[in-house]
């Protein structure tokens, strides 16, 4: 049997999963983002994103994911935990997966950091902007995966 007809004959069987995100994922160009529905601290956020969801807690890289992320989160009336954080230079912002540094060239808008009490650590997305809030503070998160290759189930 050559490759073509067996392709073809596992589409026709319904066995070949197309590119695309699992459920309970957006796809948005080549990423998968799952906007949680229970609420977590940032902590327990960048957890649960890599041991239940097998992703990580999203880390924005470009205006047009930015402009999608905020436009989310907008229309779900939610604030969310993104993967960014000052804890360990205050001031010195960090993807806390990738380890690098965050630009606000990245958000397409500037970041309000207010740093209340040196005590807001965190990044959130928060009524279409990103803002520093509490670590502890428990709310819902983003997490980011890329997009499935496709594969052929059975």
């Amino acid at each position: 049997m050559s490759v073509v007809t067996y392709v073809i004959t596992c589409f026709a069987a319904g066995i070949l999963v197309a590119r695309g995100c699992e459920d309970g994922f957006v796809k948005h160009r080549e990423n998968c983002y799952h906007f949680s529905h229970d609420t977590e601290t940032w902590i327990n956020a960048l957890t649960a994103c890599r041991v239940i969801y097998n992703s990580q807690l999203v880390e924005i890289v470009d205006p047009g994911e930015n402009a999608f992320l905020v436009n989310e989160s907008t229309l779900r009336h939610m604030e969310y935990w993104i993967g960014a954080d000052d804890l360990r230079v205050e001031g010195e912002w960090m993807w806390a997966t990738s380890g690098d540094q965050v630009s606000n060239r990245t958000s397409g808008n500037r970041m309000f950091i207010s740093n209340s009490a040196n005590n807001e650590n965190c990044l959130e997305i928060n009524a279409g902007s990103w803002n520093d809030d509490r670590c502890d503070k428990s709310q819902h998160y983003i997490c980011q995966k890329s997009v499935q290759d496709p594969t052929v189930v059975g």
